[in-house]
C-alpha cells in the first residue's frame, strides 16, 4: 500500500511516492485565501515541504516574486520553507492529485492547464537565450 503513517513526525502525515502529504482530510480549504477546494478552487502541495495551497495563491505568489526580482537574479522562495526555486525553470508545485481522487473534488483544470503550457513556451524561450 503507498499509504503509510510516518512514525518519526509528530504531525500525522504520509508517505505517497516520493513526496510526504498532509492529512488530506485537514486540507480542505486554501490557508491562504480560505475557499474551499473544488471547481477553481484547485488544490495544490508545495514540492519541497509539502503545504497545501490553491492553484490562485501558489500562482499569484510566485508571480509576485518573479515581479520582484532585480537584475539577473532567477530564485524565488517557497513562502511556506523559504527552498528556492527558478523562477523559470521550476515549478514549485503539484497537482494534489491524490487528495482530489480520495475526497471525489471536481475542479477545473482549464487555469493550471494554461499556466503550464505558457511556462513550457517560457522555459523554451529562456534555452534559446
Amino acid at each position: 500500500e503507498l499509504w503509510t503513517i510516518s512514525p518519526h513526525t509528530c504531525r500525522e502525515k504520509y508517505v505517497y511516492g516520493n513526496f510526504l502529504l498532509h492529512n488530506i482530510m485537514s486540507a480542505e480549504e486554501c490557508p491562504i485565501c480560505r475557499e474551499r477546494y473544488g471547481g477553481t478552487v484547485i488544490p495544490m502541495l508545495s514540492k519541497c515541504c509539502t503545504s497545501h495551497l490553491c492553484f490562485h495563491c501558489a500562482e499569484s505568489h510566485r508571480n509576485e516574486q518573479i515581479s520582484q526580482l532585480e537584475g539577473n537574479r532567477k530564485k524565488i522562495k517557497c513562502m511556506f520553507c523559504c527552498a528556492l526555486y527558478h523562477s523559470v525553470r521550476d515549478i514549485p508545485w503539484i497537482l494534489d492529485s491524490r487528495s482530489i481522487e480520495l475526497t471525489g473534488l471536481v475542479v477545473d483544470l482549464s487555469a493550471l492547464n494554461a499556466s503550464r503550457a505558457a511556462m513550457q513556451l517560457q522555459t523554451r524561450g529562456t534555452a534559446r537565450s
